[in-house]
């Protein structure tokens, strides 16, 4: 026999939920669906390798958004727009009357220091939709040298690139003005169009078409650049070399094979682990996957993945055309890459 005491009310949906938020962080357990609810949608997750985190070009926001806000509120880009009609220049007259006043309400200064310093230190570009500004460049060779393959920057900032002048360059950002700074310079036997990698020790990894692969450590003394060792090809190294979680070098050549190279215990000869011959170039940069896993392409229009220990083929996967990008590997395993058939 039942007999009701008390009636304390009902509650609503949204208390029901609160309630069992409160249930779970008493006793937790973890949130259990209710009968005939649909499961969750599966969460998707990606690796971070967390000691190569890091923080770049961080720009001054708040001050210059908040005296930006003041602005328009008092409707003075409206007033410089009707006094300074849009010419045939890239910047409007009545945002750069904006960017010179938000600069002297934020840090007084002269115009040069504006120029040079105060502007790129903001996020004005980002916030106007201003064009971009150069902030520094840097000349190799003599000028009609080419720089092809896309630099790799540390993370102190030191940008590693190389040039058709056969040489490899560290260069750092300049105090002042817009000529990058040379830390220092590496000579090659021959054009250098493969993008570098950095190791996690800093160590820098780099092919050329000499037919080399070069391992360079990125703090030498003086100017010129210091050699840790070299593994030699039989063709151009232009693939960005790619480094598995044990250190092994993984490196594409045109001599048609993808090289596996560890570091030596002596001397300065980098030793060969394995290696695969595809019979064509390889022009596709090779990526490791979480589980240790190489994939590259070829030439030979095929996408390859081996293991990244012993050499052995996992699978293959042909096209109908050259495979010369660089394979992209999705959070659930799976590769994805271009070929020259469309």
């Amino acid at each position: 026999m039942q007999e009701t005491v008390a009636h304390l009310g009902e509650l609503d949906a949204a208390g029901r939920a609160k309630a069992a938020v409160l249930a779970r962080q008493i006793t937790g357990r973890r949130e259990q669906r209710q009968l005939f609810e649909a499961p969750p949608a599966p969460v998707e997750t990606i690796a971070v390798r967390v000691d190569q985190v890091r923080l770049e070009r961080s720009r001054r926001f708040g001050d210059v958004w908040m005296g930006l806000t003041l602005w328009q509120a008092l409707r003075l880009d409206q007033l410089c727009e009707e006094l300074l009609p849009p010419g045939r220049e890239a910047v409007p007259w009545a945002t750069m009357v904006a960017v010179q006043v938000l600069a002297r309400l934020c840090e007084p200064s002269s115009d040069l220091d504006i120029a040079e310093d105060w502007y790129r230190g903001t996020a004005l570009e980002d916030i106007l939709g201003l064009p971009g500004v150069l902030r520094w460049k840097f000349q190799t060779g003599d000028g009609s040298d080419w720089v092809v393959a896309a630099p790799a920057v540390a993370a102190d900032g030191t940008v590693y690139v190389g040039s058709d002048d056969g040489n490899v360059y560290a260069i750092g950002p300049p105090a002042s003005g817009t000529a990058g700074e040379l830390k220092w310079s590496f000579p090659t036997g021959n054009t250098v169009r493969c993008s570098p990698t950095i190791g996690r020790d800093g160590t820098l990894y780099v092919g050329a078409d000499d037919y080399n692969l070069y391992a360079l450590d990125p703090r030498p003394q003086g100017k010129t650049g210091q050699l840790k060792w070299s593994f030699a090809t039989a063709g151009q190294v232009e693939t960005a070399p790619a480094i598995g979680p044990d250190g092994t070098v993984y490196v594409g050549s045109f001599d048609g094979s993808l090289y596996a190279v560890t570091p030596p215990t002596s001397g300065t000869s980098g030793k060969r682990k394995w290696s695969f011959n595809t019979g064509e170039w390889i022009m596709s940069s090779p990526a490791v996957g979480a589980d240790g896993m190489v994939y590259v392409g070829s030439d030979d229009y095929n996408v390859y993945a081996f293991n990244g220990t012993t050499g052995s083929i996992q699978w293959t996967y042909k096209t109908r055309s050259f495979v010369r990008s660089s394979p992209a590997i999705g959070a659930d395993g799976t590769v994805y890459v271009g070929s020259y058939d469309g």
